[in-house]
């Protein structure tokens, strides 16, 4: 259930989530067990933990993530939840998803995505609503409207690279990549799975844009690229936020406002369709 949303937990951490549901200790979550625990979380929106958080993601979580169509890079092609770049492309090429994320919207959503085959070079993180290349040819290291993770393991926000502290460990083909954005605190945090996907490393980025969307950025390279969506969620939490959202920090014209999205879900795609 947590891969299909999208979602990394340690053994460590799934093992305690059963324990949490686990009422007579039999390491079975049966289904009064289940309906307890759900009974126990539903009145606390915006849980971030534990297994009452898995939970009400599940109930509460909008559509799948898609990948965009109109947002395709030289050489990508989309098929189903499998976005691909040919190979022998003399430039980068970036694949936006189609769930735009902000304070005023779906502001908790994760994906999860498997790097089946990914060249040296390559970028997976997300963009903010501002970043719109030409070409969609714009590497996310060179991008003011992006943070990402390279296949080395470095993590750049805005074209700069973080502290040399702030490191993931080498991505790889095989290997899988969960994202996850927490909007009421502008914070992204990026995990890199094994083939068994379990946790190898995770870092936490601050300070994103105001609305962002998870995307792909292929390398040039002399073999084909693959990455697919293996699980991915989006939940309107209704948690609210202490900090004050004014003009985007990541907007070098400062367009973007919150505010655009307080007229409901019509006005909400509308703007999207505008900005992205």
């Amino acid at each position: 259930m947590a891969l299909s949303l999208g979602m990394a937990f340690s053994k460590d951490d799934l093992e305690q989530m059963v324990r949490e549901a686990d009422i007579d200790g039999n390491g079975e979550i049966d289904f009064e067990e289940f309906k307890t625990i759900l009974e126990k979380t539903s009145n606390s929106a915006g849980t971030s933990k534990g297994f009452g958080a898995l939970a009400l993601r599940k109930k509460n979580a909008g559509p799948p993530m898609k990948w965009r169509m109109d947002k395709t890079g030289p050489g990508v092609t989309v098929n189903g939840a499998v976005a691909s770049c040919a190979a022998g492309g003399k430039g980068y090429s970036a694949q936006l998803l189609d769930v735009l994320c902000s304070a005023a919207g779906y502001d908790a959503a994760s994906a999860l995505i498997e790097c089946t085959t990914i060249s040296k070079g390559s970028f997976i993180g997300i963009v903010g609503s501002n970043f719109q290349p030409t070409a969609w040819d714009t590497a996310f290291d060179t991008s003011k409207h992006a943070a990402a993770v390279g296949t080395d393991g470095e993590v750049f926000r805005k074209c700069q690279k973080l502290s040399p502290l702030i490191r993931l460990s080498t991505v790889s083909s095989g290997c899988s990549l969960s994202l996850s954005v927490n909007m009421q605190d502008q914070e992204l945090t990026i995990t890199v799975l094994d083939k068994e996907q379990q946790i190898v490393s995770a870092v936490t980025v601050e300070h994103l844009p105001v609305e962002v969307c998870f995307a792909v950025c292929f390398a040039p390279s002399e073999e084909a690229q693959s990455v697919r969506v293996l699980g991915s969620s989006s939940e309107k939490t209704g948690k609210k936020t202490t900090k004050t959202f004014g003009k985007d920090t990541w907007d070098d014209d400062n367009i973007q406002v919150l505010s655009s999205f307080s007229k409901g879900a019509g006005a909400e795609a509308e703007v999207a369709a505008t900005m992205m």
